[in-house]
């Protein structure tokens, strides 16, 4: 009795060990191997299973590697088979690639804008220097005198047309007026103007 009770106990033991376990998970592969639309359905299982014993943990709180060892002690207790197994850390880890992605595009789009708004600066449109004369007739003249008046006592008093000759304007203008946002023709008119008063 004794035998065949040692033999009928080795045999289940045999069988248990050797039958198919489709029904268990096994551990996840590792990498990626699902298509979107399992992968969506691993989003799926993952927030339906994981929930029912404890909070639903943030896909990105581990890496792929830490992923593994967790997915294959909480897998068996969920109840998932292999498939949903892997399903699930696909999808895992999928979130962390998009989130990765998503920041790289961000910093990408900042970058551009940036070295967008430098070339701007440094290759925009740019006041051409004045050298001397250009504008005698009395009406640019006067256009040159009411836009020194209007743009030059937005920042400061207004500065006497004695106070330089004729070069040391071409030098003052060259700095001011980007500064004061003249065109080319406006920053000629606005010297003309001044070095006619000088030689009055």
């Amino acid at each position: 009795m004794k035998k065949i009770i040692a033999i009928a106990f080795f045999t289940a033991v045999l069988v248990s060990s050797c039958t198919s376990k489709s029904s268990t998970a096994t551990s996840a592969i590792g990498p990626a191997v699902s298509t979107a639309e399992q992968i969506a359905q691993g989003k799926t299982i993952f927030e339906s299973s994981c929930t029912r014993c404890h909070k639903l943990p943030d896909p990105t709180s581990h890496n792929p590697v830490q992923w593994v060892g967790i997915m294959n002690s909480m897998a068996p207790k969920a109840k998932l088979t292999d498939e949903q197994h892997q399903w699930v850390y696909d999808y895992i880890v999928s979130v962390k690639k998009i989130i990765i992605s998503k920041n790289i595009t961000m910093k990408k789009l900042v970058l551009s804008i940036v070295l967008g708004s430098a070339f701007m600066v440094s290759c925009g449109p740019k006041s051409v220097a004045v050298t001397g004369p250009k504008y005698t007739a009395s009406e640019q003249l006067t256009q040159g005198k009411t836009i020194f008046e209007n743009s030059c006592n937005k920042c400061h008093q207004l500065p006497d047309p004695a106070k330089h000759d004729d070069q040391g304007w071409i030098k003052t203008l060259s700095r001011m007026a980007p500064k004061a946002k003249l065109t080319d023709d406006q920053h000629q008119m606005v010297y003309d103007y001044l070095i006619s008063v000088n030689k009055k």
